[in-house]
């Protein structure tokens, strides 16, 4: 029955994922480090500005590199990097790091009560339902929002190119076809993760039932 709760709750964080933050770049800032995306051979990689050094993000949330500058050591909690998978729940990851308080263990985040949430209006960071009309403290005006607001503001609007409305943004006119090939390439990306979730998701629940069938005979 334990399996099979996990399995479900696996289903349901894999459901909400695309409305998340990146819990490695939560981590990093609210710790008040600085956060950085930079290209890389094998993609996309995250670094958080750790004692004037750039390390991988996720190292640093799962106590793999800088445990010295984690949120346990600051605030004087024993740590530990676990391969519990059920306390790693929050990540999705294998392994995490984990403060010990009172002989109790608790995922870092979890231990400093972060949201990955992105709905938050004023958290400087524009994540869905939010948008440059609905939170312009969060979502300037031109960038990636679901909203291709059509203002003359020198941006060509990334929405307005990825919905094929460049024609709503007047500043859209000189936008080169190296800049709608890079948006296009992101929104189908995207397309792409959903598909993989939803598989995933239907992979999960279909094992789930058959373990509940199997346990019934």
């Amino acid at each position: 029955m334990k399996r099979i709760i996990i399995l479900l709750t696996i289903a349901a964080l894999t459901i909400s994922a695309a409305a998340l933050r990146n819990p490695a770049a939560v981590y990093c800032s609210a710790l008040g480090h600085n956060y950085t995306v930079e290209q890389t051979e094998d993609g996309y990689v995250g670094y958080c500005e750790v004692s004037g050094q750039n390390i991988d993000a996720w190292n640093f949330l799962q106590g793999k590199e800088a445990q010295n500058e984690s949120y346990c050591a600051k605030n004087y909690l024993r740590q530990k990097v676990t391969n519990d998978s059920s306390k790693c729940l929050r990540l999705m990851t294998d392994t995490c790091l984990v403060c010990i308080k009172d002989g109790q263990e608790v995922e870092v985040t979890e231990a400093m009560g972060l949201s990955f949430l992105e709905t938050t209006c004023g958290d400087k960071h524009c994540g869905f339902p939010e948008n440059s009309q609905t939170c312009p403290a969060d979502c300037p005006s031109g960038g990636l929002d679901n909203l291709c607001d059509g203002v003359k503001d020198g941006i060509c609007d990334k929405d307005c190119v990825t919905q094929n409305n460049t024609q709503s943004d007047p500043d859209c006119a000189q936008t080169t076809s190296s800049s709608a090939i890079i948006a296009g390439g992101i929104f189908g990306s995207f397309i792409a993760l959903a598909i993989i979730a939803l598989i995933i998701v239907v992979l999960i629940i279909f094992v789930a039932f058959k373990m509940m069938r199997k346990r019934k005979k």
